[in-house]
């Protein structure tokens, strides 16, 4: 008969697994970064473009509803963000959301990039990442902008339009 264990004694794992977590991240990066046909990424974002036509990216709806707030109840997916969002900077916090780091090139050429990924980031309820492009816009570009009306924006903005269909027309979008 096997000894059995003392009551309360902690067993040291056969394998603790480390890589798990590492192998999982650089898996939706590396999908989200290429947008290739992927199981991981199962939800579609769509969004106003730059020449004011309808984009779109694949995204991870479990990460989308395991770090963001605004996405906490799915109910299909195809989302409509609000047209007011810059591209960019929806694409900048999408690629953080799935385990990129956020860059801004340097040197910055358009440093509207900042206070536009700040509303973006609000959207998503980045609230850590807002703090961080607020303290950078300050310190670094110093950017005195009014970021209270800015938050105050995205609040006014509408929570992403759940959808049955792919949207065509930036009309469909909120």
């Amino acid at each position: 008969m096997p000894a059995q264990p003392s009551i309360g004694a902690v067993n040291a794992p056969l394998d603790p697994n480390t890589a798990f977590a590492t192998k999982t991240a650089l898996a939706f990066k590396n999908a989200y970064t290429s947008q290739n046909p992927s199981v991981l990424l199962d939800m579609f974002i769509y969004f106003r473009n730059n020449d004011q036509s309808v984009t779109y990216k694949s995204t991870s709806s479990a990460l989308l509803n395991m770090t963001s707030d605004i996405f906490g109840n799915i109910s299909s997916n195809i989302a409509g963000l609000p047209k007011e969002l810059n591209p960019e900077a929806i694409d900048k916090i999408l690629k953080y959301i799935h385990g990129d780091a956020l860059v801004f090139p340097k040197p910055l050429t358009d440093e509207s990039m900042v206070h536009k990924s700040f509303i973006a980031a609000c959207y998503f309820k980045q609230s850590k990442l807002a703090n961080k492009l607020k303290t950078y816009a300050i310190e670094n570009l110093n950017m005195n902008l009014d970021w209270d009306d800015m938050y105050n924006f995205v609040q006014s903005l509408p929570p992403p339009l759940f959808m049955t269909n792919f949207p065509t027309s930036i009309d469909q979008l909120p």
